[in-house]
C-alpha cells in the first residue's frame, strides 16, 4: 500500500555545489589581493560570478521555501522565513562585518602613522578633500540609499499585484544602480591617475 506524506511536508532538500564554488572563488581572489596578483584577483572574480550564477540559476528553477537543514524538525520559536530572504539577511551580515574590517584596520593604520615619535610615524594624511570629491561621494551614497527604498517599493507594489509600479520602481532601482556604479567607476579612475594602485599603496 502506498503511503502518502503527511501534510505540511517540507520539500526534500539536496546539496548543491554552487558554494563551494563561491568559497573557492572569494578564496582564490583574496589570494590575488594579497599576493598581489591581477590575474589570479580576475580568476578569483571569474570563479565566484559563475558561482553565484548557477547557484541563482538552480535556485530559481524551485520556489523558495522556509528551511533549517537538521533543526527542520525542531520547534523554533522564531518565525520561518524563506530560503532566499535567510540568505539575504546572511549577505548583509557578512558586508557589516567586512566594513567594519576595512574601516577599523584603515582607523588602526591612520592612528599608527601620525602619532609623532614612533616607529611608525609618516607624518599627516591627506585632508579629506584634497584626494576624493566629498561632495561627489556623498552624492553617490545618496544615490545608493535612494535605489534601496526604490527596490522596497517595487516589492511592495508586486504585492498589491501592481506590475506597472512594480516594473517602475524597479527601472529606477536599476538607474539608481547604474550611477552608483559609474561614479565609483570614476571616483577609481582619478584615484588611479593620482598614482594609487592595489599593488602599491594600502
Amino acid at each position: 500500500m502506498e503511503q502518502t506524506e503527511p501534510a505540511g511536508h517540507e520539500e526534500e532538500h539536496h546539496g548543491s555545489p554552487w558554494p563551494v564554488i563561491i568559497a573557492v572563488g572569494m578564496g582564490v581572489g583574496y589570494v590575488g589581493i594579497v599576493s598581489p596578483s591581477i590575474p589570479i584577483l580576475v580568476l578569483g572574480l571569474v570563479i565566484f560570478a559563475g558561482g553565484a550564477g548557477g547557484w541563482i540559476h538552480q535556485d530559481m528553477q524551485r520556489p523558495s521555501s522556509a528551511f533549517y537543514g537538521v533543526a527542520a524538525a525542531v520547534e523554533s520559536r522564531f518565525p520561518r522565513v524563506s530560503a532566499r530572504k535567510l540568505a539575504i539577511w546572511l549577505f548583509l551580515a557578512t558586508e557589516i562585518m567586512f566594513f567594519s574590517a576595512i574601516i577599523g584596520s584603515s582607523w588602526t593604520l591612520r592612528l599608527r602613522t601620525t602619532i609623532p615619535f614612533t616607529p611608525d610615524f609618516q607624518g599627516p594624511w591627506a585632508a579629506p578633500n584634497q584626494i576624493l570629491n566629498v561632495p561627489l561621494t556623498g552624492l553617490n551614497t545618496f544615490v545608493l540609499i535612494c535605489s534601496s527604498v526604490t527596490m522596497v517599493k517595487a516589492l511592495e507594489w508586486l504585492g498589491n499585484g501592481d506590475r506597472g509600479k512594480c516594473r517602475m520602481f524597479l527601472f529606477f532601482t536599476a538607474l539608481g544602480g547604474a550611477i552608483f556604479v559609474s561614479l565609483q567607476a570614476y571616483e577609481w579612475t582619478h584615484l588611479i591617475h593620482r598614482g594609487l594602485h592595489i599593488n602599491g599603496n594600502a
